[in-house]
Formats: C-alpha cells, structure tokens, sequence
C-alpha cells in the first residue's frame, strides 16, 4: 500500500497515533489496532453500520478490509483534547475510490486509547 502524508501530519505526539491508527485501520492490520481500542468502544459508520464493542468492532474492520487499498492519502489530522480528526482518500485495487473522515474520541487527552470512532465514507 502506498501512503502519502501531507507534512503538518505528524507534527504531535497525538496526529502520530492518529496517523498510526489510520494506517493500521487501512491496511487491515487488525490484531496491532485492538492494543489502541477501549473494550466499549462504540463505532458509528454513518449511513452503514453502528456497532458497539472492541470485538465487534474489530470484526466490521476486517470485513471492510476485504477490499485491498492500494493508495492512502492523509490530507489533514486535527487533534485537540481527547479528540481528533483525519481525513483523506483511498484508492482501492479493485479501482474503486473513496474519500472518508474518521473523528476519534480517546478516553482522555493524554490517552491512546479509542473510546469512539465515527465515520464518514463517500465514494467517488
């Protein structure tokens, strides 16, 4: 998978997990992704699925992952507190597209452990 990063990503300590995170969550790397990810984690993909448990959770992750990415683009992390936001595109190797923007809520401002994931997926 190719990643490209705009450069003020990974200017904090917190943009870097987000952006670990992200790079995790789109290669499919599912067993590393739980050791960031609260037991009641609550995951609302908006328009598609709402599902509750780090479990749970997990298994929607690799469902979705069926479809290889082939390119990820970060455009922008946001981070403030205990909560962040990234966006950006992926390309699929089937040659699909999407642009999608996931807004993360850690348990606290110093952890870097996920308590919520809401996301947002269009395709283009």
């Amino acid at each position: 998978m190719k990643v490209h990063i705009a450069q003020h990503c990974e200017n904090a300590p917190k943009k870097k997990l987000v952006l670990k995170l992200t790079i995790l969550w789109a290669s499919g790397n599912v067993p590393e992704m739980g050791a960031y990810l609260a037991d009641e984690l609550e995951w609302d993909n908006v328009g598609q699925t709402h599902c509750k448990g780090k479990t749970n959770f997990l298994k929607e992750v690799e469902a979705l992952t069926k479809s290889k990415v082939a390119e990820l683009r970060i455009t922008s992390i946001i981070t403030h507190g205990k909560s962040a936001a990234v966006y950006g595109e992926m390309k699929m190797m089937d040659g699909t597209a999407l642009a999608f923007s996931d807004l993360y809520e850690f348990t606290s401002a110093s952890a870097s452990i996920l308590k919520s994931v809401t996301s947002f997926r269009i395709h283009l």
